[in-house]
């Protein structure tokens, strides 16, 4: 895997969306998948969970030793993702963000979730997200200013005035990069990143009694079943190739119907069945892109449980916004092309 710090974005801008200074880029994407592998360095797999075409968009500036990047995107949606090893991530919810659960716990615009790089994160998005994120290495002075150092391990969550400040100045900064070309360039980058690091660790110094202040979150066990929820799902599609069944999920969680619609519910606002379906869907959307020179559409609904192809037709276009034959088309094409 490339580093981090070499090429920003793993896929190459658009035409028309290099702006003045070269070390900014902006891709925009209207595929999940293509969006889950456009930053490099990070590990992300994404469930939509919500009908209608997905949009997302990533505006990066890349700096010396760190990056700086704001991803949007527009649909309910469960993310699993986990940043570049030896970095931490700080990522602040913008203005336009709809609440979200990040790591079992609510956040919203203003606040400001902290990552350790190389580990899994979860974030349940109820509709638009919209963040700035800072990544700093974890060796260096970068992580250590005025005497304050911290050694993030996991995660957490920064909320109040402070941290809705840092998220401010992210975006302007991410707006207003130096001029190009200029000599002094590589300099004004290296001093963007000094602060940049200044203000993170600033606002991490009082994470520990703003996290007194939080209120604890009362879906604590509504969170440990749907991880181990995600976790059935996943391993029997890696072991059977197949979604397992509603009622083999209720089997092997041990669980009622009951308590496992209220974690779905609670949590992502859906029914089990049409987390089951979403993840369906996606698979057989996967495998259309990556069969386009020879995939059946109708093999590959079959494969995926669904026995009408009518009725995969139009729960596919209702999901994703097109249809079976357009995202074949599309993959055809683009295949062509190269």
């Amino acid at each position: 895997m490339r580093s981090p710090h070499a090429h920003f974005l793993n896929s190459e801008p658009s035409a028309g969306t290099l702006e003045a200074c070269h070390f900014v880029q902006q891709a925009r994407s209207t595929d999940i998948d293509d969006q889950a592998a456009m930053l490099a360095g990070w590990e992300q797999s994404y469930i939509q969970c919500e009908n209608g075409s997905f949009e997302a968009a990533v505006h990066a500036l890349t700096l010396p030793n760190s990056n700086l990047f704001r991803k949007s995107t527009n649909r309910k949606l469960q993310k699993r993702f986990a940043p570049p090893p030896n970095v931490t991530a700080f990522a602040a919810l913008l203005s336009g963000s709809d609440p979200a659960i990040f790591q079992g716990r609510p956040v919203e615009s203003g606040d400001v979730l902290l990552m350790a790089g190389g580990r899994e994160h979860e974030l349940i998005c109820h509709g638009a997200f919209n963040t700035v994120v800072a990544t700093l290495p974890n060796s260096g002075a970068y992580l250590t200013t005025a005497g304050n150092s911290f050694d993030m391990t996991n995660s957490s969550v920064v909320k109040g005035a402070g941290a809705a400040r840092l998220g401010e100045w992210l975006e302007r900064v991410l707006h207003e990069p130096p001029g190009f070309p200029g000599a002094g360039v590589a300099a004004d980058l290296a001093d963007i990143q000094d602060e940049m690091a200044r203000k993170c660790v600033e606002l991490v110094c009082v994470r520990d009694h703003v996290a007194r202040e939080a209120k604890p979150y009362e879906r604590v066990r509504a969170m440990q079943i749907f991880a181990k929820l995600r976790a059935f799902v996943i391993d029997h599609l890696r072991v059977h190739d197949e979604i397992p069944t509603l009622a083999l999920v209720v089997d092997k969680l041990g669980i009622s119907i009951r308590t496992l619609e209220y974690t779905c519910k609670s949590l992502l606002k859906v029914s089990p069945q049409r987390y089951l379906t979403c993840w369906r869907l996606h698979c057989a959307r996967r495998d259309i892109r990556a069969q386009a020179e020879s995939g059946s559409i109708t093999d590959i609904a079959l494969k995926w449980g669904f026995s009408h192809l009518g009725r995969f037709s139009i729960a596919y276009r209702e999901l994703f916004g097109e249809r079976p034959s357009s995202t074949l088309t599309a993959s055809r094409i683009a295949m062509a092309m190269g």
